[in-house]
């Protein structure tokens, strides 16, 4: 695989930061989670039905809309996927979102087809 004239922020815009990938069993369904913007909100998940060349946001893909961190996936099934990742609260005066807040972990099951 050769990636190029992709920006640091990968193809999808979002923050620089760690995301996952997954295939949904029993289908050709790529999905992959991210936030989906640079303050490291708005945890999204997108799919590929073309084994990675292309991406398209689902109806429901937007799936939390503050700071998200880090992130795992898991194929559930052919149409369902489930997402780990971290949240934060409020970030104490003069900083950023998540920087100093306890992280905690959210997970939900999405359906994508």
């Amino acid at each position: 695989v050769t990636c190029q004239n992709i920006s640091e922020f990968g193809p999808f815009g979002g923050s620089n930061t760690q995301g996952s990938i997954a295939r949904l069993p029993g289908s050709d369904l790529l999905v992959t989670s991210a936030p989906f913007a640079p303050s490291r909100a708005n945890m999204t998940l997108w799919v590929s039905s073309d084994s990675g060349k292309s991406w398209r946001i689902p109806a429901n893909g937007h799936i939390y809309s503050l700071y998200s961190g880090y992130s795992a996936l898991v194929g559930l099934n052919a149409t369902h996927a489930g997402v780990l990742w971290e949240v934060s609260g409020d970030p104490p005066v003069g900083n950023p979102p998540g920087s100093g807040s306890p992280f905690h972990l959210s997970y939900t099951a999405v359906k994508l087809v």
